[in-house]
């Protein structure tokens, strides 16, 4: 009660009016009350409250349990805090950067030039997006941080109010024992039983409603973190732009609709191109092409701590346009998201990665081959017990086809340990093409097929 004055005098000190002084005016009034109502209990109150704070705020094995159950609310405050500072940080990185790029181009000009604007816009944006992120992650955690704040206070003041009880009332059945002939005793433990039970009835629902509330956080903050993934899978392929040697440029696919359009050249560093040896539908062999690998057994080096989200996506959720393959689950469980339907069409190359045994018709392709081993792995999140790789399929249709395209979903990695998790974070672009979805005089045509090594080969 005396705690509830002081918040009464200094709320209604302050010269100004608000809700402060209605509820501390409130509190004190509903504490007047509970002490007419219930002497003892106030008066046991006002000794045991503030020694049990005392207790949970600086005895370890009390508090230590407590942050357990409970959570700490400053720790927690202390990660919103930390990502809020790297938010800080990236945007003035981003400034930064703008105000290197203006003060050290000034005079060039040029296609060199123009090129290299282009990449510096795109780091910037991925530092604004980046910055966004972190702030969003920030104000996340904040709320979860306010969560568990209100639950500790909740299940501490039902905790507090027990234990005043128990002891109040186990003073006064003591007192009439002899009275009584120790009935009082009997019907002090039966009534304790009792009140127990129905604190922790308190308890656990106030813990699961909490529990409800962040769990519904959380599958907000889930898609965050593949943001976060993403983020860096771009950075990813951005410096293997930039991993290319000089006067060399990677095969891009043909921009053409004319179905008898020739195979484009390759570039170097990829290898000069090949024959199949066998028909599309049939696996590569190693005795025919050298440079492809067998699939691995290892973790991949790529790989990012924790487990992968699993995609929420199912195939009611997609839309199926008239002349598409319609997904199964299996499919969009490769997909970041719902995958958009796109025709790839005649005349347009492009390229599959693959390994000792790989089928050249498989159904993942990309519109240009993946710069480096990373970008395979990681943006494209294949796993090494997938495909051994070393070897880039390159494929021109006749015939339009209809196909699905979105960003990699991630994937849990080579040997997965649930105890230790890791995954590929995936979201480089992936265009999928149903089993069976090649035309068939396709498969027939050699000279719409060839292989050559990666440049990771060499």
């Amino acid at each position: 009660m005396l705690q509830e004055s002081m918040d009464a005098y200094s709320a209604l000190s302050d010269g100004q009016f608000g809700i402060d002084d209605a509820t501390s005016v409130a509190g004190l009034g509903m504490s007047a009350l509970g002490a007419f109502l219930d002497p003892a209990g106030a008066l046991v109150g006002a000794i045991l409250g503030p020694l049990l704070d005392w207790v949970a705020a600086n005895v370890s094995f009390v508090k230590e349990p407590l942050d357990l159950l409970l959570g700490d609310p400053g720790e927690v405050m202390q990660y919103s805090q930390r990502w809020q500072a790297a938010a800080q940080q990236l945007t003035l990185a981003s400034q930064q950067q703008v105000q290197d790029v203006q003060n050290n181009l000034q005079h060039w000009s040029g296609q060199a030039y123009e090129a290299f604007i282009k990449v510096q816009v795109n780091v910037n944006k991925a530092f604004t997006s980046s910055a966004q992120l972190c702030q969003s992650m920030g104000n996340a955690v904040q709320v979860a941080g306010t969560i568990v704040g209100v639950l500790r206070e909740l299940v501490w003041g039902l905790v507090k109010e027990l234990v005043i009880s128990l002891v109040t009332n186990a003073v006064i059945a003591a007192a009439a024992a002899i009275p009584s002939f120790g009935a009082s005793l009997g019907a002090y433990t039966a009534w304790a039983s009792g009140k127990v039970a129905m604190v922790m009835g308190k308890i656990s629902m106030g813990i699961s409603k909490v529990f409800s509330k962040l769990s519904r956080l959380t599958t907000r903050i889930g898609p965050l973190s593949r943001m976060f993934d993403q983020a860096g899978a771009a950075f990813a392929r951005m410096a293997a732009r930039f991993d290319v040697p000089a006067g060399t440029t990677p095969p891009r696919g043909r921009r053409t609709h004319d179905p008898d359009a020739p195979n484009p050249a390759p570039h170097p560093p990829f290898g000069d191109p090949e024959p199949l040896g066998t028909r599309p539908d049939q696996p590569l062999s190693a005795t025919d092409h050298p440079y492809l690998q067998p699939n691995g057994t290892t973790p991949e080096t790529q790989a990012l701590p924790g487990a992968p989200q699993p995609t929420a996506v199912t195939p009611a959720d997609v839309p199926v346009p008239d002349g598409w393959p319609p997904l199964d689950q299996s499919a969009l469980n490769t997909f970041d998201g719902a995958p958009t339907p796109e025709t790839w069409p005649a005349g347009e190359t492009r390229y599959r990665v693959v390994g000792d045994g790989q089928y050249p018709s498989g159904s993942f392709w990309t519109r240009e081959p993946p710069a480096s081993d990373d970008v395979l792995r990681g943006d494209l999140a294949v796993l090494n017990e997938w495909n051994g790789n070393h070897g880039v399929v390159a494929y021109t249709p006749s015939q339009d086809l209809n196909v699905w395209v979105g960003p990699a979903g991630a994937q849990p990695t080579t040997g997965y340990d649930p105890l230790n998790p890791t995954h590929l974070p995936g979201g480089g672009e992936q265009i999928y093409v149903q089993r069976g979805g090649f035309p068939s005089g396709d498969l027939d045509d050699p000279g719409r097929w060839h292989v050559q090594s990666t440049p990771w080969s060499n």
